[in-house]
């Protein structure tokens, strides 16, 4: 995870002409952005970090007219996305990277952002990836960025933008997801398992509250969004099960 994570950062850290031959090679858009694009951004010119957000911001007169699924794609490819894993969790890291990119706070008040990003997940569907064609590199970045979405499509203002039978169509999606990165353990890690997890458990617990119904085991787990083990992983699933 760790390794990879080094890996990806310095690839998002030199020019987005790089990340376009990764994106083009292994992810292709689904829509055709020509709302925005980034500008090459030379890292070394800057002195803090709030000064590289600021570079990456999107002009204020353009943000609201952005079709909000070409809003999900331009906030996937944000270059300061990865700042999320530098963190004691990826939960908490995803959260301050939304709060401080104007794309995603906008994303976050579309109330189609649901529907978007979980086409964003479908569109890049992890098991029609062929790794074997992939450097370290760009596995770790797609590895990443997927988990990104994921954690974020779980937020409590994504899913209360859902309908119950969107809801249920994410919930079978993820299961399958999961299933499938449980048996290619070689490429996905106890953090490709957690944020999979993740969203299911959270789309189950989005339902059950409804009802008043809890799970202490999904409950904890969801505050902290991450699991050291794979028998804590397991535990996780098996409620998951049970609470479905």
């Amino acid at each position: 995870m760790c390794i990879f994570l080094f890996v990806a950062c310095a690839k998002t850290s030199v020019t987005t002409d790089e990340g376009d031959f990764f994106q083009n090679k292994i992810m292709s858009r689904s829509v055709n952005l020509s709302s925005f694009e980034y500008p090459a951004i030379q890292w070394s010119a800057f002195d803090t970090h709030e000064q590289k957000v600021a570079a990456c911001e999107i002009p204020d007169s353009i943000l609201p007219n952005i079709p909000t699924e070409e809003l999900v794609e331009i906030c996937m490819e944000y270059p300061l996305l990865f700042d999320a894993y530098a963190f004691d969790s990826p939960l908490e890291g995803i959260k301050k990277v939304v709060s401080q990119f104007n794309g995603f706070k906008e994303l976050m008040d579309r109330t189609d952002n649901c529907s978007c990003l979980f086409r964003y997940l479908k569109n890049n569907d992890v098991r029609n990836v062929n790794f074997t064609l992939l450097t370290n590199v760009e596995e770790g970045t797609f590895l990443l960025r997927y988990s990104f979405c994921e954690y974020l499509l779980a937020f409590d203002n994504i899913l209360n933008n859902s309908t119950e039978e969107l809801k249920e169509e994410i919930s079978s999606f993820v299961y399958e997801i999961l299933e499938n990165k449980e048996l290619d353990r070689q490429h996905y890690a106890l953090s490709g398992l957690s944020s999979s997890v993740y969203l299911w458990a959270s789309i189950l617990s989005n339902n059950r509250r409804q009802t008043r119904a809890t799970n202490t085991t999904i409950d904890k787990f969801l505050e902290q969004g991450i699991i050291l083990n794979i028998e804590e992983y397991l535990k996780i699933k098996q409620a998951c099960q049970t609470y479905n």
